[in-house]
């Protein structure tokens, strides 16, 4: 090797060495974090990060999930005596912190029929049992009323109100039958809702939306901060190669054979 050649690898080590040390401890960190949310994200589904919402309200504003425009809250009683708690967001029904039902249209009413509870969107009508099974549904094609607006119980018999009218269900709920009646329904209003039920429904909501295996895949990638975090992602990555093959190169010249002059 000559004297130029060898004073040549030894300004070039010189020039790579600290670098290499300085974005080798500039990666650190963010391997650790990109191993151990990485680990994670393989193992989502058996931790259940795929199905834990978050419910944190600061988080749900960051991503920009606005609370429903509708929102509801009905109580009953089970046949056990504990309380069944329907809430309904646009056109979403929750039995507590469950999703039963999404609707094609929102959802107008809830209410208790003999052993069953009834729930009616505007377009869309169905029947659930008390561990929020649906037993059955109808809508326009079954011959149901269309464009409902409220649910009444009068006489053990069902009533919808709609925007052509009043409707009674036969004892089956299979006919529907336009009536006039002297005596007013009871049609089944929304109880109004404190400040914290209110907050309570419409993060129930919000949550559905976002899972914490999306905001850590979004946390891995850099797009939890938008576009600027992916570039930084990006230089991340980029040192990360440079420092693997600075590492390289200065462990290959330092073993490479010395020949004699």
């Amino acid at each position: 090797m000559t004297r130029n050649a060898a004073n040549l690898r030894l300004k070039l080590l010189r020039l790579l060495r600290p670098w290499h040390r300085r974005l080798g401890l500039f990666g650190v960190g963010f391997v650790l974090f990109l191993a151990l949310s990485g680990i994670l994200i393989n193992h989502s589904n058996d931790l259940s990060l795929d199905t834990s919402h978050v419910e944190q309200a600061w988080l749900l504003d960051y991503y920009g999930i606005n609370t429903p425009k509708h929102l509801g809250a009905y109580q009953y009683k089970s046949a056990d005596g504990h309380t069944l708690s329907f809430n309904i967001t646009d056109n979403i029904l929750w039995l507590d912190h469950h999703q039963i039902w999404q609707a094609d249209s929102a959802i107008v009413s809830v209410g208790k029929y003999r052993n069953f509870y009834v729930a009616a969107s505007r377009q869309a009508l169905v029947l659930l049992s008390e561990s929020g099974e649906i037993l059955e549904q109808q809508d326009i094609s079954t011959g149901l009323p269309n464009h409902i607006q409220a649910l009444g119980i009068d006489s053990d018999r069902l009533w919808l109100k709609t925007d052509l009218g009043q409707y009674q269900a036969d004892e089956d709920l299979i006919e529907w039958q336009a009536l006039q009646t002297l005596k007013p329904v009871d049609w089944i209003a929304a109880p109004t809702l404190s400040d914290k039920q209110y907050q309570q429904v419409a993060n129930l909501a919000r949550s559905a939306h976002l899972t914490w295996e999306r905001v850590l895949l979004d946390l891995h990638s850099g797009r939890f901060f938008g576009k600027a975090g992916q570039l930084f992602m990006d230089l991340v990555a980029l040192s990360l190669i440079f420092v693997c093959c600075t590492g390289f190169l200065i462990w290959y010249k330092q073993k490479a054979p010395k020949h004699p002059k």
